[in-house]
This record gives C-alpha cells, sequence and structure tokens, in this order.
C-alpha cells in the first residue's frame, strides 16, 4: 500500500514537473518574442529609448538617437548625460533624475535641451521610471524641437499681436515681423516694402539684418519700370520664387542710378543673397500694401512650409500696415473734429441722453462767461432763462427721437445778461442708436437788435418821400419802403426776401457787386448811379448812398430818372457848343491866317511912308505913328490868336516826357530875358510825365515869361521851379515868382482869353498866354491853379499825372 501510494505521488509529482516545464518553456518562448518586440520597438521607434545607471551614464540608447542628436549609440554608451545637455539645463535634469529614483515613481513631461553633434540644439520631452532592481534609469524622449520653434514663433506673433494692439511704433513691428520670417533658418534675411500713398513705388519698411547698401539700391522702386520682378509680388497673383537669382532672368534688368552693366542680380550677389521668395501683403479688405521678401544665402527653392511661414509673416506686416493707417485715418478724423469743436466761431456742444452737458467749446464757455468746470456734468436748463426750458426739452425730446431740431431761445449769461441764439441740434448716433445729442448755435442778439431797430424805424420808413431799403449779409431784401416799392412799380412788402440783382439792369450788376463788397470790407458808397428795372419792365435811375452795419446793409435812394433825361438833353447841348467851338476855332485860324496879308501891306506901306514922312507936319507924322502902332498891335494879336487855335489844330501824339530837359531848354531859350532882367532861377529835379511835347513846353515857357515880366523893380526877380506832392500816380509842377503878384479876386479872369490885369504900358502883352496854358493843360487832363498876394508873388501849381 505504501509502495502504490510513493508510486503514485511519484507520478503526480512528475506530472506537475512536465506540466511546469510545459509552462515555462512557454514563458520562455513569450519572453524572447518579448525580447525580440523590444528590440524592434528600440530599433524601430522615432523617440529616443534609453537607459542611465546610478551614476548617469548611458547604458543603453536605441538608433533614434542618430536622428534626434545625431550621435551612434556607441558613442553614447558609457558616457555621462552631462555631456549632451546644455550646460543651463544639467541642474535641472540631475534634480529631475535624483526626484525619480528617490521616489521611485515615474517622471514625466520634463523637458531639455541636447547638444546635436552640428551644433544645433535639441529639445526633448521625457518620461522616465527608475528600477530598483536593476539600478537603472529607463526613459523615452520625444523630439519637440519643431513644437519648440512653433511655440517661439506663436509667442513672437503674438508678442507682435500685442505690439500692433497697443500702438507701438510702425517700424519697430515690422522689425519684429522680419525677425520672425528669420527665425525659421539662420541662413535666411528678410525685407518688408510698403507701397507709397500713389501706389506707385515700394518703399523701405523695414529691412533689420539686410546690408543698408542693398537696402538703399532698392529703396523706391517704380512698380511700372520693374514689372517682371514687383508686380507679381503687389498684386494677387501668388509668390514670386527665385530659386537662383543669379540666372533668374526677372533678376537681370539694370539697377536705376547704377552703371547699365549693373544689375539685380550682380547687387544680390555682392550681398551674398543666392535665392529669394515673396509674397504680397494684402489688407484684411484685400488691398495690397507691400510685399514680404526672404532672401538666403544658399541656392535652392523654398519648401512649402517656408512659403506657408512667409505668407503667415505677411498677414501680420498687412494687419499692422492696415491698423497703422487706420490710425491714422482716426487720428486725422479725431483732429478735424477736436478742430472744427475747438476752433469754432460758434457754440458747440454735446449732451447725453439725460440732457447733461459732455462737451462745450471755448466759443460757448466765452460767450455765456462760463468755464467748462461750471458747465460740464449740469443738465442744459443751467444755460436757459426759465421760460425757455419748456419749449427746449421740447426739441431736445425730438432730437434723441432722431429728427433734427432748427429753433430760436435765449441763454443767460453768468452774469445774468439774455442772450439770443439761434440752435440746431442732432442726434448723436451710435451703432444705430441714438446715445445724445449735438448742438450749434449762433448768437443772434445783434441781428434781434437791429431787427428791432428796424421796426422802430419803420414808420420814417413809410412816411420819406425818398427810396429806403435794407438787404441781409446775402443780398436778399430785408425790407422796403413804399417809396421805393412806388417808384419800382412793385406791391407792397413783395419784394423781401427777393435778391436785389433780380432789380438790377444787367449792364449794372457788376457795378452793384462791387460797391457791396465794398460795404463788406467796412466802406461806405456814396451817389452810386444805377439803372433798376421795375416788375412792369420799365427801367428807372437811381442814386444811391449805403453802409454797412452788424451784417446788415442800410441805402437810401432817391429816382434820378428826369434828372438823367435833363442831363441827357445838356450832355446834347454841350456836344452842341462843343462843335460850334470847334469851329469857331477853325474859324479863327483861317481868319488870323487871312488877316495877316493885308496886316503886312499896311506896315509895308506905312514903313514907306515914314521914310517920306519929312514933307509932312507933325500931326501927319502923329498919324503915321499911331497907324504903325496899331498895325504893330494887330500883328500881335493876330499871331497869338493864331497860338490859341493851334492847341486844338494842330496836336502831337501823347509820349513819355523828361521835364528835367523841357524846362533846361526852356530856360535857354529866355536866356536874354533872365539875364536882362537879372532874375536869379532856382530849379529842382522834376519827375517825367507823359503829354505833347511841344505844348508842354509852351505851359512851361508861357509861365516862366509871365514870372519875369511881372517882376518887381526894386526887388531882386527870383524864379523857382520845383516838384511837390509826388506820389506814385501824379506829382505838380510848381513855377513861383517873388513878382508884383494880383488879388486873387481876379482868379476867374487870368486864364481867359485877351485879359489883362495892366495897362499895356506898364506891361506889354495881349493876355493870351495864361488862356493857352489852360487849353493845353485841358486837353491833358492837368489841373492848374494860383495862389498870389499883391507885392509878393504868384505861385501857379499844374498838377500832372505820371502815365
Amino acid at each position: 500500500m505504501i509502495s502504490q501510494r510513493l508510486a503514485w505521488e511519484s507520478n503526480k509529482r512528475n506530472r506537475q514537473l512536465d506540466a511546469a516545464n510545459v509552462e515555462l518553456s512557454r514563458s520562455l518562448l513569450e519572453q524572447s518574442r518579448l525580447r525580440d518586440a523590444n528590440q524592434r520597438i528600440m530599433e524601430f521607434s522615432k523617440d529616443l529609448l534609453c537607459a542611465f545607471d546610478s551614476h548617469g551614464r548611458w547604458l543603453q540608447v536605441n538608433p533614434a538617437c542618430r536622428t534626434i542628436l545625431g550621435y551612434e549609440p556607441a558613442e553614447l554608451i558609457g558616457r555621462p548625460f552631462e555631456e549632451q545637455i546644455l550646460a543651463s539645463d544639467i541642474g535641472a535634469t540631475t534634480a529631475a533624475a535624483r526626484d525619480a529614483k528617490r521616489r521611485g515613481g515615474l517622471a514625466v513631461d520634463f523637458r531639455n535641451r541636447f547638444r546635436r553633434t552640428d551644433g544645433t540644439t535639441a529639445h526633448l520631452l521625457w518620461s522616465a521610471t527608475w528600477s530598483e532592481d536593476e539600478q537603472a534609469l529607463f526613459c523615452v524622449a520625444h523630439d519637440i524641437t519643431a513644437l519648440v520653434a512653433v511655440e517661439s514663433r506663436e509667442r513672437d506673433r503674438q508678442r507682435i499681436l500685442s505690439m500692433i494692439s497697443t500702438d507701438q511704433p510702425l517700424p519697430e513691428i515690422l522689425d519684429a515681423v522680419c525677425l520672425l520670417g528669420e527665425s525659421r533658418q539662420d541662413n535666411t534675411r528678410c525685407s518688408l516694402r510698403v507701397l507709397d500713398h500713389e501706389r506707385k513705388h515700394l518703399l523701405k519698411g523695414a529691412a533689420p539684418n539686410l546690408p543698408r547698401a542693398y537696402t538703399a539700391a532698392m529703396d523706391g522702386l517704380e512698380i511700372s519700370k520693374q514689372s517682371s520682378l514687383i508686380q507679381r509680388m503687389t498684386t494677387h497673383q501668388g509668390v514670386l520664387i527665385s530659386a537662383n537669382i543669379a540666372t533668374d532672368p526677372i533678376w537681370c534688368v539694370p539697377v536705376p542710378g547704377r552703371p547699365a552693366t549693373t544689375t539685380y542680380a550682380q547687387l544680390a550677389d555682392v550681398h551674398g543673397l543666392r535665392a529669394c521668395w515673396g509674397v504680397p501683403v494684402i489688407s484684411p479688405s484685400g488691398e495690397t500694401l507691400g510685399t514680404l521678401v526672404t532672401y538666403r544665402d544658399q541656392i535652392g527653392p523654398p519648401t512649402d512650409a517656408e512659403i506657408d511661414f512667409a505668407w503667415t509673416c505677411s498677414q501680420l506686416a498687412a494687419i499692422a500696415l492696415d491698423r497703422h493707417r487706420d490710425r491714422r485715418q482716426l487720428v486725422e478724423s479725431e483732429q478735424r473734429y477736436r478742430s472744427l469743436f475747438t476752433y469754432n466761431p460758434d457754440p458747440v456742444y454735446s449732451m447725453d441722453q439725460d440732457g447733461i452737458f459732455k462737451s462745450f467749446n471755448h466759443a460757448a464757455a466765452g460767450l455765456l462767461g462760463y468755464t467748462s468746470a461750471d458747465v460740464l456734468g449740469k443738465h442744459f436748463a443751467v444755460a436757459l432763462v426759465p421760460e425757455e426750458r419748456p419749449k427746449v426739452r421740447e426739441h431736445f425730446s425730438a432730437a434723441l427721437s432722431g429728427m433734427a431740431q432748427h429753433y430760436q431761445t435765449r441763454c443767460q449769461a453768468r452774469d445774468g445778461s439774455a442772450i439770443d441764439l439761434e440752435v440746431t441740434n442732432l442726434p448723436v448716433v451710435v451703432g444705430g442708436e441714438v446715445v445724445g445729442v449735438f448742438g450749434i448755435a449762433k448768437n443772434i442778439t445783434d441781428r434781434n437788435r437791429m431787427i428791432q431797430a428796424l421796426r422802430e424805424r419803420d414808420q420814417f420808413f413809410q412816411l420819406s418821400l425818398d427810396m429806403y431799403f435794407t438787404l441781409d449779409s446775402h443780398g436778399a431784401f430785408l425790407q422796403t419802403n413804399p417809396a421805393f416799392d412806388h417808384t419800382l412799380n412793385v406791391s407792397e412788402g413783395s419784394l423781401v426776401g427777393t435778391p436785389y440783382t433780380d432789380l438790377i439792369s444787367g449792364k449794372d450788376k457788376d457795378k452793384v457787386r462791387r460797391a457791396v463788397l465794398r460795404l463788406q470790407a467796412g466802406q461806405q458808397v456814396h451817389d452810386l448811379e444805377i439803372q433798376a428795372v421795375g416788375r412792369d419792365g420799365s427801367p428807372r435811375w437811381i442814386e444811391l448812398n449805403a453802409t454797412a452795419d452788424g451784417g446788415i446793409i442800410f441805402c437810401a435812394a432817391r429816382d434820378i430818372t428826369d434828372r438823367k433825361a435833363t442831363e441827357r438833353k445838356l450832355q446834347s447841348t454841350l456836344s452842341e457848343l462843343a462843335a460850334s467851338n470847334e469851329e469857331l476855332e477853325k474859324f479863327a485860324f483861317v481868319a488870323s491866317h487871312d488877316l495877316q496879308e493885308p496886316l503886312r501891306k499896311i506896315q509895308a506901306f506905312g514903313e514907306r511912308l515914314q521914310s517920306r514922312a519929312m514933307g509932312l507936319d507933325e500931326q501927319g507924322r502923329d498919324y503915321l505913328q499911331r497907324m504903325g502902332s496899331a498895325a504893330h498891335r494887330m500883328q500881335t494879336l493876330i499871331r497869338d490868336l493864331l497860338a490859341y487855335s493851334r492847341v486844338s489844330t494842330r496836336q502831337e501824339p501823347f509820349v513819355q516826357l523828361d521835364m528835367n530837359r523841357i524846362a533846361t531848354e526852356v530856360l535857354g531859350d529866355l536866356e536874354t530875358a533872365l539875364r536882362d532882367g537879372g532874375v536869379e532861377v532856382i530849379r529842382g529835379e522834376l519827375p517825367e510825365t507823359v503829354g505833347d511835347a511841344t505844348q508842354i513846353r509852351q505851359v512851361v515857357q508861357n509861365l516862366l515869361s509871365n514870372a519875369i515880366k511881372f517882376r518887381q523893380m526894386e526887388v531882386p526877380p527870383l524864379i523857382r521851379v520845383y516838384a511837390e506832392s509826388l506820389t506814385a500816380e501824379a506829382w505838380t509842377l510848381c513855377v513861383s515868382d517873388n513878382g508884383i503878384g494880383f488879388d486873387e479876386k481876379y482868379l476867374d479872369r487870368i486864364f481867359d482869353p485877351f485879359q489883362r490885369l495892366h495897362s499895356r504900358q506898364a506891361y506889354p502883352g495881349t493876355g493870351i498866354g495864361l488862356a493857352i496854358v489852360a487849353k493845353v493843360l485841358e486837353r491833358h487832363d492837368a489841373a492848374i491853379s494860383a495862389e498870389s498876394t499883391p507885392g509878393l508873388g504868384t505861385t501857379f501849381r499844374v498838377r500832372f499825372t505820371r502815365v
């Protein structure tokens, strides 16, 4: 029994051992399979799988270290990890490994940086656990270099957006955009160029790392002349790619301002720029604002990722440029509004929905005598006289409902005085809702006072036989009196509000407009003669005086139609008289000319009789001598009459005259008379004038001859010739002497023909000299006057024009 029992136990044990062996074999097989799988995972995993001993040395690492770190596994095994980690990350990495070993747990999401064999930096994200049995730290590291770059660029993008939102200077923002564009690769450099206002040239926006010489050469590119190179980048056509600038035809064009052989390709090559790609900068509204170009120092096309990144940078630049433009327009608009508000000569203000003043310009404050602090934050009723408040509230409510209001009211100034205002209230609409009321006012106190004064004068206007009317600043009738309406055959008051030009004859409209301009300039108008046309079409001549005050033109007029008719008749009579005088002058010329022949014969026969006078008695010789004297006087009269008539019959064209030369020549002609009379002549400089040289010479000679003739015997004679009252348009010739003078009661006679103030025995002559002077000066539109005192001398003044 015992042996059977032992045999059975032995068999059972054998069966258990066999089962255990089978299970062990299966387990070993599974472990082998898992080891193979782990080996394949280690071999093909793109993540870094590795193990470190307790001293931080590499125990094991998978082949992913080649792509991630640039090392072969054998190069790392046995070496401490501190050799590959950036120095600034060693402390944190050692602390994290020590903490995982102490806790014996799992460490995840730890980041550090390794230095690759090519000198670049790899960013790794670690998960690790410590094995106490194997005294090893098993780790998995994921390469997050690209993610870190993206995060860095996103931070830069957010920083740029923050700069844009906080209105940092545009050049700094564009520089930041270019630096962001260069952050993807170390061998790239970016340039931002902006279209000018005329959209014809590309100007430098930013190029922080491009050579200045190259940037200067590219500045101000004219799009039309560089269509192949630039126009594509300033349209929506897409990206400009030059994989090799040196061989790209669009770069092989001459650079303006450089020798013809210098091309853009050569310029780029000098500065080490081998390839580039450019994209347009397009605003959110679709408008092209400029270009973003990325240069590289190696030949080759950009990747799709690089082009996408260029578009990202371009969009940031577009946001910055668009906001800068919008901000500038907003500032300009705000400045215009502030200028309109602040410097408006009329009161301007705004109120919220409750009627509380929110703004109040200087004109409003000055008019009412308040400061802004006195009014802002208070209800508009504070500025109104009590009886006006209900009416203004109604207008305010209407403005809040969206309707513009125009009305007159009365305000109360700080000193208690009342001010009449003409007010316009406009609703302030924001987002489709009325949020307040904007007000513009005009001080009409003076105008209302003027209207009241006009009303008080109305009775005078109504009763006056003369015409009175008033006009506003736009030339419309404000008031006319019955005399005015009756004269122009219009119904009473029908002209009020109509423009005065409706009643003015076409030929006089310009004359009246010029008169209105003088009135608006503060001048007055006197004796203005115009032709008005009544409503029935009948013309009436009106003479008016006008003045302006407070923007209103006051006019007083009278009907001179009958006077003008009389003047026309008088003018006709004067024309007939002038013709008669002309005929008379011709007759005088002919008569004086024809009279000389018989007079010469009388003189000739008289001289013959004189030679035979010895046979005559004393009385006969006296008769003969008297006949000769009479004939001589007759000859002098005829000669002077002929000279007087020649003023009109023998005229020369007006020319520029040198009065100094004329005076010198006349004094030369009178040299003998001056010497014989012992006359001293003092002469000043004389200006030029315009006239008939012969006749002006005659004027000067006659005035000097008179001064020589009418001298005082007991006083040394002195004649002064000089100019006075010189202006740009005219001057006065003065001939002054210290002769015998005359009583000024004879001033109206001395310029008439053959008028004498002295006997022929005392002073010879016919009295025609000054008449010739007056007639010559009348032809020259010159005026002559005289001042004289008996015994002291005479001064003649002739007023000449310069042209």
